[in-house]
């Protein structure tokens, strides 16, 4: 099953934001997905470059993975001195109560 959401829905605070009251020319798209093997189920979100993936593990622990494969999705830079940046964002993207 796959879906397609405002960006703003799946990741708060990135995109959805107006230009003189009409929406950006390019909107990047959130989607989701969820895949279901047997009685196991994962739910994919992705944005851009970028994907959160939910899934219990061993079937007993919630485990919630960030990939960002691009940093501009999350308005970082590229420099290994930016990496502290780049995980304080990618972290507040997750979840409220599923931080580590």
């Amino acid at each position: 099953m796959r879906s397609t959401h405002s960006p703003g829905s799946c990741f708060p605070g990135i995109g959805g934001s107006l230009v003189n009251g009409h929406p950006p020319a390019v909107r990047p798209v959130c989607t989701t997905k969820v895949v279901t093997r047997d009685t196991e189920v994962t739910v994919n979100a992705f944005f851009k470059h970028s994907r959160v993936t939910q899934y219990l593990k061993d079937g007993r622990a919630l485990r919630i993975e960030t990939v960002v494969n691009s940093p501009d999705d999350l308005r970082c830079q590229r420099r290994l001195r930016n990496l502290d940046e780049l995980r304080a964002k990618a972290r507040r993207r997750q979840p409220a109560g599923t931080r580590y």
